[in-house]
């Protein structure tokens, strides 16, 4: 894999430069490397070939380490975050048919596993080298929710990988010197991009895993000079509406990069009052097509023109194509995705499989469920399918009450349906009279939402990302709207 020869030559550039900094644990790319050909060593003489991994809150290193060694043994590795009940975690190792689990420390719960922790691998045996295997396995599973209760696993090849690593380092992760953030867990793909970024570019990776470094981001920024970030752009809004954020928090940041929810003006605006010198990119990418599929860039000077009102994720990313089904005479239609970076598929669910990945014009195809918007060649995101519901019989996109708070009033809202009325929330202050009467004035009586309620914090799940069931249970369940 071009990946591990990338992460081959820095140990042998830079030895002694860290590769990982985890409040003041530090480690070497040559360590670092010694401690992966080591794993891959012991992984390939047991044959343990679905090497599943379990994130831990305060975890240095192990993780990254059993990754590497997964790949440079041609295993296939199975990240999980460290948040992952435990029945759930049961089903993915049973699902996965995984052989070893790789954790930090001794596991107390029983489980019929081979398990290795973070000792366990300072005491492996010491290999002068170890030749790369060639796979055709998996590079990983990524379990992501399902429909039916059970996760779902997504196939990633390595060749998908490959492409992925090779375009953000050479577009995103290209500087001299990069200090980055990995807020994203392990069990998401958006990890992928920072962790493998940044240390296939010879930079050093800041994991952020304390309760305390989370709720403080802007802290943690400052007090390690991050030169880049990654994360969902809901983390913008952690930062920014801190009660100590200040304006110098961002002033390290060189680039911003963000994936896996709606980028918002507001957030732009955030960011760019802060520093005004940060370039961002903005992407989109289901899990199925390898972290992201395409991207813009944005700065102080030209973001504006791409907020129409959410932020556009540009155009594809070299060698993948994307179209839109059944669109209409607006432009508008459901997002089709093809090319290197598509996944092998779900995991032992082949109905799945037909469904998603289909045959379009003689070449395979993931249909996204996401309906979305050409404007002058850039794609826009406009809503899910599965977040079109329909009241009296008439159709609602709720996203598209949002996007319209959001241009109009430049406040950040979420808004959920339940027992067929529209409940619309906020984190930030609002003036309930003045959303009410933008409202009136810009939506039929049908889109109007039956309640605008002021929340201390977005309920999120593990992803970072609005949870829309936290929300109904908090502050809808129980109380009576009439």
């Amino acid at each position: 894999m071009k990946l591990i020869n990338k992460i081959f030559y820095h140990s042998k550039k830079n030895p002694h430069k860290v590769i990982i900094n985890n409040n003041n644990s530090k480690i070497t790319y040559s360590e670092f490397w010694q401690k992966c050909i080591n794993l891959a060593f012991y992984l390939k003489k047991n044959n343990l070939n679905r090497v599943c991994i379990l994130e831990n809150e305060k975890n240095d290193y192990v993780c990254y380490v059993a990754m590497v060694a997964s790949l440079i043994s041609g295993s296939t590795y199975i990240p999980i975050n460290f948040s992952t009940p435990l029945e759930r975690l049961k089903n993915i190792i049973s699902q996965s048919q995984a052989n070893i689990l790789i954790l930090k420390n001794k596991f107390k719960h029983k489980i019929k596993i081979k398990k290795m922790s973070q000792k366990n691998i300072k005491e492996l045996k010491r290999i002068r080298t170890f030749n790369f295997i060639k796979s055709k396995k998996d590079a990983y599973i990524i379990f992501t929710s399902g429909s039916t209760g059970n996760p779902k696993g997504v196939r990633i090849s390595r060749n998908s990988l490959d492409h992925y690593i090779s375009w953000i380092t050479k577009n995103f992760f290209n500087d001299k010197i990069i200090r980055s953030s990995q807020h994203p867990g392990i069990g998401f793909d958006l990890s992928v991009a920072d962790i493998y970024g940044t240390i296939c570019s010879g930079g050093t990776l800041y994991p952020i895993k304390t309760s305390y470094d989370k709720l403080f981001l802007n802290k943690f920024i400052k007090k390690n000079a991050l030169t880049h970030w990654v994360s969902v752009p809901s983390a913008i809004d952690i930062i920014c509406n801190s009660q100590y954020f200040k304006k110098n928090d961002l002033k390290s940041l060189n680039k911003m990069f963000f994936c896996g929810e709606i980028l918002k003006k507001i957030h732009l605006q955030k960011i760019f009052n802060s520093n005004a010198k940060i370039e961002v990119i903005n992407s989109y990418g289901p899990t199925e097509t390898t972290v992201s599929c395409t991207s813009i860039k944005l700065n102080n000077s030209n973001f504006k023109k791409y907020c129409k009102p959410t932020v556009s994720f540009g155009k594809t990313i070299k060698n993948m194509k994307i179209g839109l089904l059944g669109k209409n005479k607006n432009f508008q239609g459901e997002l089709y995705i093809r090319g290197p970076q598509l996944s092998e598929g779900y995991l032992k669910n082949e109905f799945l499989n037909k469904k998603k990945f289909v045959n379009l014009k003689n070449k395979r195809t993931f249909i996204t469920g996401d309906i979305c918007k050409i404007i002058n060649g850039n794609y826009y995101f406009l809503s899910r399918i599965d977040r079109q519901i329909k009241i009296l019989g008439n159709r609602i996109e709720l996203d598209e009450i949002d996007m319209l708070i959001g241009d109009s009033l430049e406040k950040t809202s979420y808004s959920v349906i339940y027992k067929d009325k529209i409940f619309t929330f906020f984190e930030d202050k609002f003036d309930k009279d003045n959303v009410k009467k933008m409202l009136e004035k810009k939506l039929p009586k049908y889109m109007l939402p039956k309640k605008l309620i002021k929340i201390n914090k977005w309920p999120r799940n593990k992803n970072l990302k609005i949870d829309d069931k936290k929300l109904i249970k908090l502050y809808i369940n129980g109380k009576k709207f009439n």
